[in-house]
């Protein structure tokens, strides 16, 4: 079953603290979400939750090392890539 796969993925690697795994863990649900979205179907609730509590944990982490607020971190990085 997929949904528990993620919810075990995030598990792991809350319990690991390899937060480039949370990082793929999000990056692989947006992009089933973008696939369903295509189908006009949306993800499950659960999904969403281990998205959601994923994104928090990374974004408060990034926040507080660049202390930034974590609703900024998404456009930080996002400024970060453009300089590019």
């Amino acid at each position: 079953n997929d949904n528990s796969n993620l919810g075990e993925r995030f598990r792991q690697a809350v319990g690991s603290g390899d937060r480039l795994c949370l990082a793929k863990l999000i990056e692989t649900i947006s992009v089933r979400r973008k696939e369903l979205a295509t189908e006009g179907k949306g993800l499950r609730m659960s999904d969403e939750k281990i998205m959601n509590d994923a994104k928090k944990l990374l974004y408060n982490e990034i926040a507080y090392v660049l202390k930034i607020d974590p609703d900024q971190v998404v456009e930080y990085i996002e400024s970060q890539i453009q300089k590019r």
